[in-house]
């Protein structure tokens, strides 16, 4: 691979390819040309339809009980679609799924961010990123506007453990997109504040196993 190429890796092949373009845009891992119609049909407009069912229903009774804009069944199943989805891509790197933010203190509205934290064994793997990648590609086409406010970070646990400025940008949803990027949004004292004494499990330990006790001021 010459050095003027911007180098990529695709994870469907498993091999890296190059762009001649010095100032690619694409992300580092990326399927190469014989495998991006593959993925353009995961970014293709089509509606998916929502997972509701049983599992959707005890979310949304749930989360109703402390919010009223919670309880809407289309919020539930996208976090049923978001945690089931994570589930099998991860496997055992998945450790958790978390709820924070305005979801979790209670002031939750129709204007809100549906924010998340899922906890991750380690880092992400290259041939995993593109996995999810496409996964949230899927979750943005399901048939509810709160699929396209999902916000969140996959924080291995040693960093959520405590804070440290030193941390490297983490995977990272913004609001309104469907990739994810690497950021530092939730590298904060406060971030884990709310998620340890807040924080809504819907899979893995009590948060508060996560993250060390931090005093509230």
């Amino acid at each position: 691979m010459s050095q003027d190429a911007f180098p990529h890796y695709c994870a469907t092949c498993k091999r890296q390819w190059r762009c001649s373009d010095p100032e690619c845009a694409l992300d580092k891992v990326y399927p190469c040309p014989k495998h991006q119609s593959e993925h353009s049909a995961d970014l293709a407009d089509e509606v998916l339809p929502l997972p509701l069912g049983p599992e959707s229903e005890a979310l949304r009774l749930r989360l109703g009980s402390t919010n009223a804009t919670a309880r809407n069944p289309e919020l539930s199943a996208v976090l049923i679609g978001l945690m089931s989805a994570s589930q099998g891509v991860l496997g055992p790197r998945f450790v958790g799924l978390y709820l924070q933010g305005s979801l979790a203190v209670g002031d939750f509205d129709e204007d809100s961010d549906v924010d998340f934290v899922v906890a991750i064994a380690d880092e992400v793997p290259d041939d995993k990123l593109e996995e999810l990648q496409r996964m949230h590609a899927r979750l943005y086409r399901l048939d509810s506007g709160w699929a396209q406010h999902l916000e969140g970070s996959y924080l291995p646990v040693s960093d959520l453990r405590r804070f440290d400025p030193q941390s490297t940008p983490h995977l990272f949803l913004d609001h309104g997109s469907r990739m994810l990027e690497r950021s530092i949004h939730d590298h904060s004292v406060l971030f884990r504040y709310v998620l340890r004494e807040h924080g809504v499990a819907l899979a893995g330990p009590d948060p508060r196993s996560l993250v060390e006790p931090i005093a509230p001021d």
